[in-house]
């Protein structure tokens, strides 16, 4: 994916996370990303649930912050770890190779 144009983090959006996960596919947007830290893993996979119900069949790829495990049981497109979170490797043996799997970098040196 060359262009993904605007990528959208959800966090606690004041409207709801499906009224803004729908607005973003109604929007084109690409990329949705569920980004809930310290949630309830309960209320996370609600959640997660309810917006893949809102992505599933449209262009607009969903994202687990975190979480791929949730990613897993929400079946979304993907997952994004930072720095400190499980290494790609151990990711990867959770969501298998059909997933997308980011990671933050902050220099040069952790993109590399």
């Amino acid at each position: 994916m060359d262009n993904f144009g605007l990528y959208v983090i959800l966090t606690r959006p004041a409207i709801g996370h499906v009224a803004a996960a729908e607005i973003a596919v109604r929007r084109g947007v690409r990329m949705l990303q569920l980004r809930e830290k310290g949630m309830p893993d309960g209320e996370l996979l609600r959640i997660a649930r309810e917006v893949r119900t809102v992505t599933r069949g449209t262009a607009t790829r969903f994202i687990i912050n975190d979480r791929p495990d949730i990613a897993v049981l929400c079946d979304a497109d993907g997952v994004h770890v930072g720095q400190d979170d499980l290494p790609i490797t151990e990711v990867r043996r959770i969501v298998g190779d059909r997933m997308i799997v980011g990671l933050s970098t902050h220099s040069v040196v952790q993109a590399t």
